[in-house]
Parts: structure tokens; C-alpha cells; sequence
């Protein structure tokens, strides 16, 4: 639609303003879920930054990483939910560019760097189930702070992605400043997405498999001990029997 010379009444009435995803309802879901995922998760962080013998773990570590994200995350969708209803109630149709970019950055960094730390925990569960005394050797801070720069270094590549080739000095209408604007953003980010979520359920499902082999050899193992126990159990009671019986022969 050509919003160059249209009114902010006849924008905000026509599409997509006039359907469901604009709505008071969205928006109020938009607030609640935003309130919920920054408020739980940063209880969640307050307790590991309380609790040491939760900061003793590798994999806690990530579990807190990705709770920052989710933080992000939350802030990012109350910014989206506020950004429409003061855009709305106030009729503004074009928002520069550069304040799209800006508001759009924590609910991006959040989501995908978000996806990195979940590969990350499904990668850390993986090594955990296949090589245990190899996971035992080489879990520490420096595992640790290895995943940390590789989150760092993905947002970096975000912030890049979402201000690198976009016109920072013109405006936008709403409908557009939800997204981001970098030119390249939309041509790395949806390949990015789908390898980490390839790898992800890759390793999550191979961790799966894995446990379940190990539970169904563990098992295995159980039946053959036990029962070798009640073989050695039954010759110990046809020993017994027999002692007992040629004892009342001889008593007798």
C-alpha cells in the first residue's frame, strides 16, 4: 500500500490494521506473556546468582544463558506490544528507521542467540550421555566461558545483520518497523535458523537414542546378574536340601 499521502485514520483502518493480529487481544497477550517470560526468568537467574552449588554445573551455566535470552525475549515482545498501541492511539504512521532497528534488536538477540544456547544444552546432553568420563574431563569454565564468546560472537553478527544496508535516515510505517531492515538479515538469519535447528533435534533425538541404549544394556546387565544370583541361590538350596537330607538319614 502507498502510505505517502494517506491519512493516519484511513491507514490504521485498512489492512493489515483491521484484522485480528493488530487487535486489543493480541496486544494484551502480547504484554502478559512479555510480563511472565521476564519476570520468571530472571527469578531464575537471581537464584542461580544466589545458590553456589548451582553455579557448579556446565550445564546449569547454559540453562541461565538461555533464561537471559528468554529475557530478552520478553522485553522485546512488551516493546513490540508498546510500540503499537502508543503508535495506534497516538495515529503515527511512519517511525524512522533507525528507532525500528533499535527496538527490534532485543527480541531478535534473544530468539536467535537463544537458538545457539539451546543447540549448545542439546550438544552438552549429547557428549554427557555418549562419552561420560570424556564430558567429566572437560566440563569447567573454560567449556563454559567458550559458549559464552560463541553467544557473544552470534550477537554481534545480529546487530551487524540488522543495521548493515538499511536506510537509517527514512521512516517506516508500523507494519514494517516489526522486522528487521539490514538488507542481508533475511538472506543469513533463515539459513542460520535452520541448521541450528536441524543440529538441535539432530543431537537431542541421537541423546535419546543413546539413553536408551545405555538403559536397555544397563538392564540386560541387571537380568544377567540376576539371574546368575538365582542360579547360585538354587544350587545353594539343592546344596542345603541335599545336606539336610542325608543328615536326617544319617540321623535316623
Amino acid at each position: 500500500m502507498d502510505t505517502s499521502s494517506i491519512s493516519p485514520q484511513d491507514y490504521y483502518n485498512s489492512a493489515p490494521f483491521d484484522g485480528f493480529s493488530y487487535s486489543s487481544y493480541v496486544q494484551a497477550y502480547y504484554f502478559t506473556t512479555g510480563i511472565l517470560s521476564t519476570i520468571g526468568n530472571l527469578y531464575i537467574i537471581i537464584l542461580f546468582v544466589t545458590f553456589i552449588k548451582l553455579r557448579q554445573l556446565q550445564c546449569n551455566w547454559l540453562i541461565v544463558f538461555l533464561c537471559t535470552c528468554d529475557v530478552l525475549v520478553g522485553i522485546g515482545t512488551l516493546i513490540r506490544g508498546s510500540t503499537i498501541v502508543y503508535a495506534k492511539n497516538n495515529l503515527i504512521v511512519y517511525i524512522p528507521t533507525y528507532t525500528c532497528s533499535l527496538l527490534t534488536i532485543p527480541f531478535v538477540m534473544g530468539y536467535r542467540v537463544g537458538q545457539a544456547i539451546a543447540l549448545m544444552i542439546a550438544l552438552d546432553r549429547f557428549v554427557a550421555i555418549w562419552k561420560p568420563f570424556s564430558y567429566n574431563k572437560y566440563q569447567g569454565p573454560k567449556t563454559t566461558l567458550i559458549f559464552g564468546i560463541i553467544g557473544i560472537l552470534i550477537a554481534g553478527l545480529l546487530i551487524f545483520l540488522i543495521f548493515y544496508g538499511a536506510d537509517l535516515g527514512s521512516s517506516e510505517t508500523l507494519d514494517n518497523c516489526n522486522s528487521p531492515l539490514g538488507v542481508f538479515y533475511f538472506q543469513v538469519v533463515p539459513s542460520y535458523s535452520g541448521i541450528v535447528s536441524v543440529l538441535f533435534f539432530g543431537f537431542y533425538l541421537t541423546s535419546l537414542i543413546t539413553l536408551y541404549r545405555h538403559l536397555a544394556a544397563t538392564k540386560k546387565q541387571q537380568a544377567h546378574a540376576q539371574e546368575n544370583l538365582s542360579r547360585v541361590q538354587l544350587k545353594v538350596f539343592i546344596t542345603v536340601s541335599y545336606a539336610l537330607s542325608v543328615g536326617r538319614k544319617k540321623g535316623a
